[in-house]
């Protein structure tokens, strides 16, 4: 029977499991901005083989586009930012000040998605990426973007996304 899948219960991140599988310690970062969290699936790319004697192709390669997700963290702290970006903090709360890090972080981690019906999504290998959104209104908040990118994961059998039910 067919499942609908909507809402967010939590997106938690955490260290890829030492096999190459997807990890089990995870955490979330933070409350989600409504009407920011979204999944994609770029198109892919069809290459076409061709021969001097037909118009029409010999052979089709197809490669599948990159899956992402996106969302904004609403509620960013520091450790979040150390999280995300990398860095360091010093000093003590409520003197406690991050430094971003000079240059990008590169960050792999296991992603999970659970909704608040239906099926969890699970990147078990993602490249982690973030930027900083600030809006400073009396209508909208500071945040944080995150996007994540599904990468093939390093253990054998485990695909790139994984469905939970």
């Amino acid at each position: 029977m067919a499942l609908i899948t909507r809402g967010i219960v939590s997106i938690a991140l955490g260290a890829i499991n030492v096999d190459g599988g997807p990890g089990t310690t995870l955490a979330t970062l933070g409350l989600t901005k409504k009407g920011t969290a979204k999944i994609q699936q770029d198109d892919g790319t069809t290459t076409d083989i061709m021969a001097e004697e037909s118009d029409t192709p010999v052979e089709s390669i197809t490669t599948a586009g990159s899956t992402t997700f996106v969302w904004t963290i609403l509620n960013p702290d520091i450790d979040t930012a150390i999280a995300l970006f990398g860095g360091t903090a010093t000093g003590t709360s409520p003197n406690r000040v991050w430094n971003m890090p000079a240059s990008v972080v590169a960050i792999e981690q296991t992603v999970k998605i659970t909704p608040t019906k239906g099926m969890s999504v699970i990147f078990p290998r993602a490249q982690v990426t973030v930027k900083l959104n600030g809006d400073f209104t009396k209508e909208d908040v500071f945040g944080f973007d995150v996007s994540i990118k599904a990468l093939q994961p390093t253990k054998s059998g485990v695909g790139p996304v994984q469905f939970q039910q």
